[in-house]
This record gives structure tokens, C-alpha cells and sequence, in this order.
């Protein structure tokens, strides 16, 4: 065991040197590699929270020599990031870090945390709200350039002050070192290419005693995101039973009109296992959110949410590709509203289902709750495409959802139906009260779809003209006839769920961010225009905005939200996918 003596990491003056360091993080995508599980041997098992950051090296690399990174730093947003102060005084310190310790950002990233490094917190004990509990790991390449790197950094930080001196201990035949610092202790082991530093001794020391007793087994936060299926670049591992305690202090101390929500909170945070958050950079960037639960420790109402939102809406069939914006999936309705009522108060779960029936089951003349509800869904989405015409700047969007008819008179359908026009109309008699132009609803039945609007002289912004219909088993609403009959002739009526995705997954939302592009490009003038108008500036300024949002969207072509449910556990996934490959 090298036992140099070996210094905390940078005082509060280095923060620019963290500051790079975090940035450094979100640099590559990873895979599952050694030095990553020498370091969990060490991390004690009660840990609440562990970031796991490993392979930065080879991957940091791959993205400087990949496409996005020559055409981002050719492009005039990299340009001006290149020559903005934050990048000066980066090059600033970098030069200090070459006179005083002998490396550079590159030198940091590649020897001493190219491998792998993670940061574990425990935590704090009730009413020690200042107790930090963190632990810090370092796993170089190459033994000597850390010990050589620490053994100048301690030096510079004693000629600093910031260090006043380091005494050398020893636990259970290791040896590990205190250091004096002038706002208090601190303790850190160097094993070879292995760093341990803590702020308290009890944790660095538990967790020298962890890496003996795991020497041969798997790591328990090793097999959690194996289990999670986390293997990352970066992973932050949450550990569930760390907060237990916590979440049954809450649900006992609860208000009364709180406790319902506290209760049922506790009841699915213990049905919870795991959970990871991942990023990982291959040609796209993906940061997935995993987690493990155990359903029947869930209340029901919960469960039948979970069962409904695992499989693909019909929808996506029915959306363009190029949309601006896009989302659907499925929901049990029923499930839902039961779900929410488990977060209330009796008296607000009471006015929220007296509201729901005044409010939406009165005007169908059918009972909500029982009547209507068990027909609506699972199917739902939401689509908003650029505008058909040139000379309008607002994007058209629908609203859908599946609306079967149920059982009963009337038909859940046409009571749905019914309730849409009712507020229609009462929109009407509000308008014409109070305007000279009156507005009418008016009924198109054009291409075998009826479709209802509303019509009046300049009542709504130029291609604006909200309609309604029900066609195909689906109640729609949209901001123009055209965008609902588009979308009710585009339904399938066979009843097929198949989407367009990712193996396994299920979409969720899909963003077309180079659709944007073209549409605020084809469109300058016009947005220009009217943003001016809103905001009080001049159309010059505007354009200008407009201008420095086109610079951004720029590198980036695709956002997409998927999720994926399978052997007890669930993913979320959001992907970015750059308008140039990040490998």
C-alpha cells in the first residue's frame, strides 16, 4: 500500500476546477468495465445516493474526433463559446494547474479520472442537518501520476494555508491519513491507483472495511444497476430503503388533509427496489430512468395505471413523422381518477367527483363516474404540425381520445359528444354578449367525417378555427377543421395498436426538432413579426432572438420519450438525436 501523505480535493477557491470536472462528466457513453466495480467494493451498502462515472477517457476522445464536435465548434454558436470569458478563465486555470501540479484538463481527464471515479452520500442522521456524509472514490490509470499528483497538490495547498498539516493513521491493518484543514477535518486513503476521501472518518473507515469484505463477491450497488440494467457513462443509483424512516415520519406527521397522500406515498415508495439514472452518449444522446418495484406492494388503482401505460397508442400511426410536437399512449381512466382520489382528503376526493359530475356528466345527461369514465380510453395523443398556410405563423393541434360506448343510454360516445357541445354553445352566448361580430356553430360533413366548429368574424386569429368530431371510436379537438378531419380519416379502424419505435419501447413523445427548424426558418418574418408586437420590442430584436434559437436547434435534428416495462422493471428514456453523429 503506497501510503504518501495525500490531500482533500481542491479548496472552495478551485471551484472553476470542479466546475470543468462535472462538465467533463457528460462527455461519452459507457459500458461495464473493471475499475468501476474496484471502487463499489468500497462503497458502503447504506448509501442513499452513488453517481458511478467510468470510462471518460476512450469516450471523451470519441466524441472530440466525432462529427457533432467538428461541426459544433465550426459552427457560430461554438465559435462564440470558444471565445467567451468562461472559456478564457478555463485556459487560465489549466495554465496554473500545469505550473503548480504538472497537468492539464487533459491530463486530469485521461490519467487520474479517465478509469472510473464515483461519489456516494449517506444519509444525514435526524437533526444534524450540517453532517456531510459523502464519500469520494478515485480509480487512475496509473498509480504514480496520482500519488505524484496528489503529493503537489498537497503542497500547494500548504503553502496556500489551506492546509495546515496530515497525520497518518491506521484501522484493521490500513492505513489512512487526517487532515487538518482550516474549516476542519477531512480523511482519505491512497491505495495504489485507488483514492478514498471523506469528510468523516467513520465513513472513509467503513468503507476500508467494505472493500476487505467484498473482495470476492459482487458489490451491492454493483449488482443493483446491473440488476437496473445501468451501465453508463454516468449513473446516479438512488437507494430506496435509505429513505424509508424518512417517509414514515412524514405520513405520521401529516396534516389531516395531507395524511391520505403521505400514506399512500409511503405504501408505493416501499414497493420501490431500485432506481438509476443513466446518460450515455453513443450516436445519440439517451439518459434513461430505471427503476424496480414490486407491483403487488403497489394500491390497485396504481397497478392498473402501471398495466395500461406499457403498451403503444393507435396514434402513432395516425401522426406525421415530421410533426412539430407529438405524444400519445394509453391511460386507464378509471384507474387514474381512483389513483388520484387515494392522494386526497375524503372531502376533497368528494368535491373533486361532485365537480367532475356537475361539471361534465350534467351537461351529457349521464352519470360521469359510473357512466362515462370506464368508456374513455386508453387511447390518447396530441399532435402539432407547422400550418398549412404560408401566411399563417400559428401550428395547427389536435387533441385525441378513444371514446367507446360503453353501456347504458345514452351511448358514453355521443354523451361525450353531447358535454363538447354544450360548452361550445355556452362559449357562443358569453362571446356574442359582449362582441358586435357574433359567432355561430357551424357543421361540416364533408369526406365522410362530420365535423363541428366554431365560426365568426374575426372571433379567432388568422387559421384558427376550433372544431370538434367524433369519428372512428374517437372524440377529436383541434384548432382547425382540416387538422381534426386530416387526423379522423388517418384512423385505423381495425383496432391495430402497432407503433413505430424502439425495440421493446413504447413512445411516449417525439419531437421533431428539425420540422422546427424548417418552420421558424420558413416563417422568420411572420414570428418576427408577432413576437414584436407581444413583447413591446422592435422587429429587428425579434428576428434577432429568433435568430439565436435557430443557432441552437441547429445541432439537433430529434427528441424522443420512451418507456419499456419488462421483468419487474421500468424505463423512461429520453433521446436527443444531434443533427450530426456524437460517435
Amino acid at each position: 500500500m503506497n501510503t504518501r501523505n495525500s490531500p482533500a480535493p481542491p479548496s472552495p477557491r478551485r471551484t472553476p476546477v470542479l466546475a470543468t470536472l462535472a462538465v467533463l462528466l457528460l462527455t461519452a457513453p459507457g459500458r461495464a468495465a473493471a475499475p468501476r466495480d474496484e471502487l463499489l467494493r468500497l462503497v458502503p451498502d447504506d448509501v442513499a445516493f452513488c453517481l458511478v462515472v467510468q470510462d471518460l477517457r476512450d469516450h471523451a476522445r470519441a466524441l472530440g474526433a466525432s462529427p457533432f464536435a467538428r461541426d459544433f465548434l465550426a459552427s457560430p454558436l461554438g465559435t462564440a463559446l470558444a471565445a467567451s470569458g468562461e472559456v478564457k478563465k478555463l485556459a487560465e486555470v489549466e495554465a496554473f494547474l500545469k505550473e503548480h501540479l504538472g497537468v492539464g484538463w487533459a491530463g486530469l481527464r485521461d490519467d487520474l479520472l479517465g478509469d472510473a471515479f464515483v461519489l456516494a452520500f449517506r444519509s444525514r442522521p435526524p437533526g444534524k442537518a450540517d453532517d456531510d456524509q459523502g464519500l469520494f472514490l478515485l480509480r487512475a490509470r496509473d498509480a504514480r501520476a496520482l500519488a505524484d499528483f496528489v503529493e503537489r497538490l498537497n503542497r500547494v495547498q500548504k503553502d496556500s494555508g489551506d492546509l495546515k498539516e496530515v497525520e497518518t493513521r491506521r484501522h484493521g491493518g490500513v492505513t489512512y491519513h487526517r487532515r487538518a484543514e482550516r474549516k476542519g477535518d477531512t480523511f482519505y486513503s491512497l491505495d495504489g491507483p485507488v483514492l478514498a476521501f471523506s469528510s468523516r472518518e467513520d465513513l472513509l473507515r467503513q468503507a476500508l472495511e467494505q472493500g476487505r469484505r467484498t473482495a470476492e463477491a459482487e458489490p451491492l450497488v454493483a449488482r443493483e444497476l446491473r440488476s437496473l440494467g445501468a451501465g453508463a457513462l454516468a449513473t446516479l443509483w438512488i437507494n430506496p430503503r435509505a429513505f424509508d424512516a424518512e417517509m414514515e415520519r412524514a405520513a405520521l406527521s401529516a396534516k389531516p388533509d395531507e395524511a391520505a397522500a403521505h400514506r399512500t406515498l409511503a405504501r408505493c415508495w416501499k414497493a420501490l427496489d431500485g432506481a438509476a439514472l443513466s446518460l450515455a452518449l453513443e450516436k445519440d444522446l439517451r439518459l434513461t430512468l430505471s427503476v424496480r418495484a414490486r407491483p403487488d406492494g403497489l394500491p390497485p388503482a396504481f397497478r392498473k395505471l402501471m398495466a395500461a401505460t406499457g403498451r403503444p397508442s393507435v396514434l402513432w400511426k395516425c401522426f406525421p413523422d415530421d410533426a412539430l410536437l407529438a405524444a400519445a399512449g394509453h391511460v386507464d381512466a378509471s384507474a387514474l381518477l381512483e389513483a388520484l382520489g387515494e392522494l386526497l382528503a375524503p372531502e376533497a376526493r368528494a368535491a373533486l367527483t361532485e365537480g367532475l359530475e356537475r361539471g361534465v356528466g350534467a351537461p351529457a345527461g349521464k352519470e360521469f363516474v359510473a357512466g362515462m369514465l370506464p368508456a374513455l380510453g386508453p387511447d390518447w395523443g396530441v399532435c402539432v404540425t407547422a400550418p398549412a398556410s404560408a401566411t399563417s405563423w400559428l401550428p395547427q393541434a389536435v387533441v385525441a381520445l378513444r371514446v367507446r360506448p360503453g353501456t347504458g343510454t345514452p351511448p358514453a360516445d355521443a354523451a361525450t359528444l353531447s358535454a363538447i357541445t354544450f360548452y361550445a354553445q355556452l362559449a357562443i352566448l358569453a362571446h356574442n354578449k359582449s362582441h358586435k361580430a357574433p359567432l355561430g356553430l357551424r357543421s361540416d360533413a364533408r369526406g365522410g367525417v362530420e365535423v363541428k366548429y366554431l365560426s365568426g368574424e374575426g372571433a379567432f386569429p388568422p387559421g384558427v378555427r376550433p372544431s370538434f368530431a367524433l369519428h372512428a371510436g374517437f372524440l377529436i379537438l383541434g384548432t382547425t377543421s382540416e387538422a381534426v378531419r386530416d387526423l379522423a380519416v388517418s384512423l385505423p379502424l381495425d383496432g391495430s395498436n402497432a407503433a413505430p419505435g424502439y425495440p421493446g419501447e413504447v413512445p411516449l413523445l417525439r419531437v421533431s426538432v428539425k420540422a422546427v427548424r424548417t418552420f421558424l426558418e420558413g416563417r422568420r418574418e411572420l414570428l418576427a413579426e408577432a413576437s414584436a408586437s407581444k413583447e413591446g420590442v422592435t422587429k429587428d430584436e425579434a428576428a434577432r432572438r429568433l435568430d439565436g434559437i435557430l443557432m441552437v436547434l441547429r445541432h439537433i435534428d430529434r427528441v424522443e420519450v420512451t418507456q419499456a416495462a419488462r421483468d419487474g422493471r421500468a424505463s423512461l428514456t429520453l433521446r436527443v438525436e444531434t443533427a450530426k453523429p456524437l460517435r
